[in-house]
């Protein structure tokens, strides 16, 4: 509790943080205001503390002005913050440099020292903020709630987070190399995966579905690739032609393969096939209607969801975006 409130004093002197209901316009001056790549923010660690690590994320559509090499008036100009919905403050992490990527519209950013944790949060509701020259660019709300394990003979509990994670998917398609495969990504919790039988692999596995007849897959042969983060993890996997999903193959599936009508795509347990979750969208003549959250003009600003990545180790590869919710 000391820590705590030791925390909320030092963020109350050292920054003027904007009100939690800020207005977050789409545009700044006549130019498209900052965002967040969204993707990458979703990626921040969450487990039994909450980890902040910027070098995980990037900077959409960057004001001028930026300190590119830090800051030299002892104020810098950005920061994340873990606040409640009251605004409390829980964490600060104070924004450092940037670093150039493969566009002039992006750029990667770092923090002034190694990711920070907020500590053990009590259950109740919180906002993960990135604010930037005191706006909120991006915003993922969470909350926090404790389980009793129900078992007697081995009592605890365990912290569970809920958040975008549990709705959110995106399909990506490098605009440069249209013969790349379609990948899609999204997140579960390590128990949505399981270790079920009679493969006994934890991990899960894709199924594209239009009009309800199968059209692609990830290979299912084998479970989706992860990255295992806390308390959600990233799934991720290309798409191949359905028949082509029990083995491994040379065949691919791309956005060009698509037509026109709706579309579900089914995660699935790679153990024993059970549903984890459906994402439902529809589709155009090869492309995919993009989500309302990708319009240029959508507020606030800080739910915006990029319609473009820059991908790749370098950040070099222009990469279409696609988002999709969860049924």
């Amino acid at each position: 509790m000391r820590r705590l409130a030791a925390l909320v004093l030092l963020a109350a002197v050292a920054h003027a943080q904007p009100p939690i209901d800020a207005p977050s316009p789409a545009t700044r001056d006549g130019r498209p205001a900052p965002a967040l790549d969204y993707f990458r923010f979703l990626n921040q660690q969450f487990d039994a503390e909450v980890y902040v690590d910027a070098l995980q994320d990037i900077l959409l559509f960057p004001p001028p002005g930026l300190e590119m090499h830090g800051y030299d008036d002892g104020e810098p100009d950005g920061a994340y913050y873990v606040r409640t919905t009251d605004g409390q403050v829980v964490m600060r992490h104070d924004l450092g440099g940037f670093l150039e990527t493969g566009s002039e519209a992006f750029l990667r950013f770092r923090t002034l020292s190694h990711p920070e944790s907020a500590g053990p949060l009590a259950p109740g509701d919180y906002l993960l903020d990135f604010v930037l020259l005191g706006d909120v660019v991006g915003r993922l709300p969470f909350s926090v709630r404790v389980e009793e394990s129900g078992d007697p003979f081995d009592p605890g509990t365990t912290t569970v987070y809920s958040g975008p994670w549990e709705r959110l998917g995106v399909f990506e398609q490098e605009i440069d190399a249209p013969d790349e495969p379609l990948r899609f990504t999204t997140w579960i919790r390590p128990d949505e995966a399981g270790e079920a039988a009679p493969r006994n692999v934890p991990g899960t596995t894709f199924t594209l579905l239009h009009e309800g007849t199968p059209v692609a897959a990830s290979q299912h042969y084998r479970p989706s690739d992860k990255m295992e983060r806390g308390a959600w993890w990233m799934v991720s996997d290309h798409l191949v032609p359905y028949d082509e999903r029990e083995r491994a193959t040379l065949a691919e599936f791309h956005v060009s393969d698509l037509a026109p009508g709706r579309y579900t795509l089914e995660v699935r347990r790679h153990g024993d096939g059970g549903l984890i979750r459906t994402f439902a969208f529809e589709a155009g003549d090869g492309t995919i209607v993009p989500h309302p959250r990708s319009a240029m003009d959508y507020e606030p600003r800080y739910e915006y969801l990029t319609p473009r990545r820059m991908a790749g180790t370098n950040y070099d590869e222009p990469t279409d975006a696609f988002w999709v919710e969860a049924e």
